[in-house]
C-alpha cells in the first residue's frame, strides 16, 4: 500500500472518529440542556437569569456548529490535496 493510500485511510478513520465523538457530544449536551430547562421551569429563578442561560445555550450551539463546519471543511481540503 502506498503512502497516499495509507494517509487517506488514516484521514477517513480520523474523520469517522471525530464525527462519532461529535455526535455523542451533541446527544449528551442535548440531554443536559433538557434537564436544565426542566429544572429551571420548576424553580423561582429570576426571568433575566433564565433568559441569560437560554442566550448562552443558543450561542454555544452556534459555536459548536461553526467548529463542526470548520473541521469538516479542513477534512475536505486535505482530501482534495490528496486527490491531486
Amino acid at each position: 500500500m502506498d503512502s497516499k493510500a495509507m494517509i487517506k485511510r488514516t484521514l477517513e478513520y480520523q474523520k469517522a472518529a471525530f464525527d462519532a465523538g461529535y455526535n455523542t457530544m451533541v446527544i449528551l449536551q442535548g440531554q443536559a440542556e433538557k434537564m436544565t430547562t426542566d429544572m429551571l421551569e420548576k424553580t423561582s429563578m429570576p426571568k433575566d437569569a433564565i433568559k441569560a442561560l437560554e442566550t448562552t445555550l443558543v450561542e454555544y450551539k452556534k459555536r459548536r456548529e461553526e467548529l463542526k463546519k470548520m473541521l469538516d471543511d479542513g477534512f475536505t481540503q486535505i482530501e482534495a490535496m490528496l486527490n491531486t
